[in-house]
């Protein structure tokens, strides 16, 4: 009776080291995982919106850069979440629109170039989705604090 349990073990072991890599966890922020899989699709969009090359040896060194970046970004989104900041899918679809204007693209294109290079968009929008929400954070936090005199405009 031991060696079903054994075998299903062994199957699994010997299934799962491919997909492990990806899942490793890496960091944990309170109570959220940032894994392998996120430093790495972060890393390729990193790489494709600098414009520099993607392969191994420079995925190897900005790694470090990447999964602090991650870590910041996870502080960030939290403390949004814990004031009451939210984004919704349409700040992230118009910030998208913006950068495709500001860049001479037209809609969608954006998308598609990312795409061919190989860059997971949902990568793209959970890093568009915590800039945004931490930009509202600050601009809540600082705006009353932020006062122009008469003088100051004249």
């Amino acid at each position: 009776m031991r060696t079903v349990p054994a075998l299903l073990a062994a199957l699994f072991l010997a299934c799962a080291p491919a997909a492990w890599g990806q899942q490793r966890i890496v960091a944990v922020v309170n109570d959220e995982i940032i894994s392998a899989h996120d430093v790495e699709t972060r890393s390729v969009l990193t790489m494709v919106t600098a414009g520099i090359g993607n392969n191994p040896d420079i995925r190897k060194r900005i790694a470090p850069q990447v999964l602090r970046a991650l870590i910041d970004e996870r502080i960030q989104l939290q403390e949004a979440r814990r004031s009451g900041v939210t984004v919704t899918d349409k700040d992230v679809a118009d910030a998208i629109d913006r950068i495709e204007r500001n860049n001479r693209m037209r809609s969608g294109d954006l998308e598609k170039a990312l795409a061919q290079a190989g860059v997971s968009i949902p990568a793209l929008q959970a890093q568009i989705r915590a800039l945004i929400s931490w930009q509202k954070l600050v601009s809540r936090k600082l705006r009353p604090q932020v006062q122009i005199s008469e003088d100051e405009v004249t």
